[in-house]
């Protein structure tokens, strides 16, 4: 740290900063004194018209909690640029800095603008290397006219030879317009040896990791995040190949089908871009490094492919610990149905060994009311399960409450606790005598014995229940009658499994001959609640299915 003999062509961070001041995970005007503007927030570093043309040095230190709560006017014909940054421009360089639960909310009142907005960077015209961001961006409200809105966790537009490597984001970033993952649109520009785990949910272009491409490069990349979209066009990794002077050049690029829940490429997304299992992803402990569906990713040796059940990390980037509640519960959890955590990432710490005696290493879970403050430790409850700290059952008490889980880890001995995201726990239905053909789940027809290439399809044969959302939709019921799919080794479901999704509609599912359907068996199920209580959840499932080949193949 400290400038050369030679001076100084930018600017660093010496240590870390955390705008939560009175660490309550709120920022509030009587608590925190950067409320800095009447509640707008953060002023990004150069916006609209100025660019950052020189270079920030992070030093691997962390920013905390920057926040922005901004209304963008009404008439205005700018573009807005919100972020850490506004805009990095052609010379300038960005590297080595953490964002940690940032919270960005662009809300719209306006008839003519044009918005980018992203965790680290409205708009990126330079580089950056080793950044991560962790939190939420989004964009709320409706436009009164067109509105060009690209937004992703770390860059809103990576555009004009802008170029992004060795980077990540977790951040959850929803909104109108073109959203990805990682960045909202690419265009001209570099995305390489990347990666997004945080969901990407919005209206019009959505991606796991880019919301949309037109020319430029990205390679060495995936996702794992849940993609979801009202209208227009999705995909696992990209939304949609926008025209261009000439194609994008995709190279190794994945995502995960099963934690996604997004079985479509995208639109005019060439075929390089590959939908893969969590198991594919997580590669075996005795794998060889840049092997496989991993071979081509050595570029300068930038990945850490760590043991089993973890994924691909970047060497030299902190922060890339993440806790996820299984992807059965993506948004909401049922009164008396069990909910399992783990830990994925590089997990070269120790778990911390518990203070109250009840074990080293043990999960810890918390309710809330509104999934912002007032956390109340229940973690008793789930060590009387048997003493497994990863699973918990949600009582009738627990209803509309948010719940989470965290667990302590100690790295060169630094404390980190690294949380799930919150999810809100809904009742279970009381089902009565007259209640007709309870979670009635049926295969269709002609499904007793499946074969690699045969469709199968499922139904709820119930007439007095309604298919559910739990509230995974943008403002509409679009994700109604949303099924999973489950793929186990055994008949009794119990070994080996993993979920898989359908590309396309959720209700069919055609098994494949490479991709380890062969031998497996399969169930479906789908949430749906009471036509007179949209409050109660019940669960059908279906009978299991062994999946045989192809006389033919």
């Amino acid at each position: 740290m400290g400038c050369p003999s030679s001076g100084c062509i930018g600017y660093e961070l010496t240590t870390d900063l955390d705008f939560d001041e009175d660490d309550d995970g709120t920022i509030t005007e009587t608590g925190d004194p950067t409320y800095w503007n009447g509640g707008r927030g953060w002023i990004p570093i150069f916006s609209s018209r100025s660019h950052f043309n020189a270079t920030f040095e992070g030093n691997g230190n962390t920013i905390s909690n920057l926040f922005i709560n901004f209304t963008t006017p009404i008439e205005t014909t700018r573009t807005l640029n919100l972020g850490l940054f506004g805009i990095v421009g052609t010379l300038g360089k960005v590297q080595n800095l953490g964002l940690k639960n940032v919270k960005i909310t662009q809300h719209i009142n306006n008839k003519y603008n044009s918005s980018e907005i992203g965790g680290l960077a409205g708009r990126n015209e330079g580089t950056i290397t080793s950044c991560y961001v962790t939190g939420e961006v989004k964009q709320t409200g409706v436009a009164k006219g067109a509105l060009v809105i690209r937004l992703g966790g770390l860059v809103g537009q990576n555009l004009s030879k802008g170029k992004i490597t060795k980077s990540y984001s977790t951040a959850n970033v929803r909104g109108g317009g073109v959203v990805g993952g990682l960045v909202g649109f690419s265009r001209r520009a570099t995305i390489q040896v990347a990666y997004a785990t945080g969901s990407a949910q919005g209206g019009y272009r959505v991606g796991g990791l880019v919301g949309g491409v037109s020319e430029g490069i990205i390679d060495s990349v995936y996702s794992i995040g849940r993609v979801r979209r009202t209208a227009g066009s999705r995909g696992g990794l990209i939304g949609v190949e926008a025209p261009g002077y000439w194609s994008p050049r995709i190279n190794r690029a994945y995502w995960d089908i099963s934690t996604s829940m997004e079985g479509y490429r995208g639109d005019h997304i060439n075929t390089s871009v590959l939908g893969k299992t969590t198991r594919d992803l997580q590669i075996p402990k005795d794998y060889k490094d840049y092997d496989g569906i991993y071979a081509g990713w050595n570029i300068d040796d930038p990945w850490d492919f760590g043991g089993s059940r973890q994924y691909p990390t970047i060497k030299g980037v902190p922060g890339q610990r993440r806790a996820f509640i299984h992807p059965d519960h993506w948004n909401s959890a049922i009164v008396g149905e069990p909910v399992t955590v783990g830990l994925i990432g590089n997990l070269r710490g120790k778990r911390k060994a518990s203070s109250n005696g009840d074990g080293a290493g043990n999960w810890k879970w918390e309710r809330s009311p509104n999934g912002v403050s007032g956390w109340e430790d229940i973690s008793s409850r789930s060590l009387a399960n048997n003493n497994r700290s990863y699973l918990l059952i949600p009582e009738s008490g627990d209803a509309n409450y948010f719940l989470r889980a965290y667990v302590t880890i100690v790295d060169n001995g630094k404390e980190e606790k690294v949380y799930t995201n919150a999810i809100v726990i809904r009742a279970k239905a009381n089902r009565t005598s007259t209640d007709t053909s309870a979670s009635a789940a049926v295969f269709h027809s002609g499904h007793t014995s499946p074969r690699v290439g045969q469709v199968i399809r499922v139904e709820v044969n119930d007439g007095d229940w309604d298919a559910g959302n739990r509230g995974d939709s943008v403002n509409t019921p679009v994700h109604r009658s949303y099924w999973r799919w489950e793929r186990c080794d055994d008949a009794e479901m119990s070994t080996n499994c993993e979920y898989v999704f359908p590309e396309g509609a959720s209700d069919a599912y055609t098994p494949v001959q490479g991709q380890g359907d062969v031998g497996k068996y399969l169930r479906a199920y789908v949430y749906y609640t009471d036509k007179d209580d949209g409050n109660a959840w019940s669960r059908a499932t279906t009978d299991v299915l062994s999946i045989a080949a192809n006389p033919s193949s």
